[in-house]
């Protein structure tokens, strides 16, 4: 029978960012200057005492920005940081600073760009999280600012829909223009369904009848409720196709093609052992059929991504047979491993996914 495994004890996550300076060795301007909670551009500098820059291939999101703000004004704010055409929104503060001293003809003349700064340009995840892990996914958590980026390179607001008629792309308009319509529609009916609920009391209802809102039987707010499906599919269309835009650039699969936490790792990898030959999805003979996520030949080391599927019954995977049957390979594959003296270095769900603390666990191995 094989043994019950418990993940390792949890390790604390990185911190969402709201903003401020932090140092990220990975990258070639280190001082990394995040932008405020949800915002979209990173600025870099060489040294704490150097120039920010922006990364080159933001220019085009970021010009888009000073046109989309110079056009179509956000909500009023106190904090004059926000209310300048580079925004402390979408910009951290140090480039919105600029901004409030040029004033409205600021434009990107007067900022410096260099190439290859950014975690994309890097193939790099920073090293706090865009959101806390209740409002996103894995991917969400680790590049949310550049999902926002690629909103403003399409010429769309990150705050609402309007965008830019001469930048934003055929399919992108048409698909915002059916988001408008279906959220129109959807109010029309909310307004009426409103009506009735504040109105009379109804003698068709009994009074101990189930209804869905007072004076509103259930199959009646049906037409509501499948409006508002529309909506949300159509703002779910629109969300997936940017993100997939920015999971390609990182090279990650698209929304429901893939796993993204073991591309993380892999990519973590493969920073940490640049110049040596690594396998992914490696089927030799010696694992009769079983499979690592991710093998170094030269360092006879195998490194396995276990989600909650390895430690609970999960019902999509196949409950408690499904756990049971995987359980096993894994424990084979174990076994395997050890005999042949490869060694297994197993992560699970619960750790982040940070060079830091992957370069910690090679290190409990001997492998640093």
């Amino acid at each position: 029978m094989t043994k019950k495994r418990s993940p390792r004890k949890k390790k604390a996550l990185p911190p969402v960012s709201l903003g401020g300076v932090c140092v990220e060795e990975g990258l070639p301007y280190p001082i990394v200057h995040y932008p405020n909670h949800y915002g979209a551009f990173f600025a870099f500098s060489e040294s704490e005492e150097a120039e920010a820059c922006l990364c080159d291939c933001s220019r085009s999101a970021f010009e888009n920005l000073i046109e989309l703000n110079k056009n179509f004004r956000s909500q009023r704010n106190s904090n004059p940081l926000r209310e300048t055409v580079v925004d402390s929104f979408n910009a951290p503060d140090v480039l919105a600073k600029i901004s409030l001293e040029v004033g409205g003809d600021i434009s990107c003349q007067n900022f410096r760009f260099k190439p290859k700064l950014c975690h994309r340009c890097n193939l790099t995840p920073p090293t706090q999280r865009f959101c806390h892990e209740m409002y996103g996914g894995q991917f969400k958590q680790s590049f949310g600012w550049y999902i926002q980026q690629t909103y403003l390179r399409l010429g769309i607001s990150t705050t609402s829909l309007e965008y830019l008629e001469d930048i934003c792309p055929p399919e992108y308009k048409e698909l915002i223009h059916e988001i408008e319509q279906a959220q129109i529609k959807y109010q029309v009916e909310h307004s009426r369904i409103n009506e009735i609920v504040y109105g009379p009391d109804r003698e068709d209802i009994a009074s101990d009848e189930v209804t869905y809102w007072h004076n509103v039987r259930k199959e009646e707010a049906e037409p509501l409720l499948k409006l508002r499906r529309e909506h949300q599919r159509l703002r779910t269309k629109l969300k997936n196709n940017v993100e997939n835009i920015v999971r390609q650039e990182f090279g990650f699969k698209k929304i429901g093609e893939g796993w993204v936490s073991e591309t993380l790792l892999y990519q973590i990898i493969a920073r940490i052992f640049p110049d040596l030959e690594i396998s992914r999805h490696h089927r030799p003979d010696w694992l009769e059929g079983l499979e690592l996520d991710i093998y170094i030949p030269s360092l006879k080391l195998g490194i396995e991504y276990q989600g909650q599927q390895h430690y609970q019954p999960i019902s999509i995977w196949g409950g408690k047979g499904a756990l049971i049957a995987l359980q096993e390979r894994d424990e084979r594959k174990r076994k395997l491993c050890k005999a042949l003296e490869i060694s297994l270095m197993e992560v699970d769900f619960t750790e982040p996914l940070t060079n830091e603390h992957i370069r910690n666990r090679l290190n409990e191995l001997k492998i640093l």
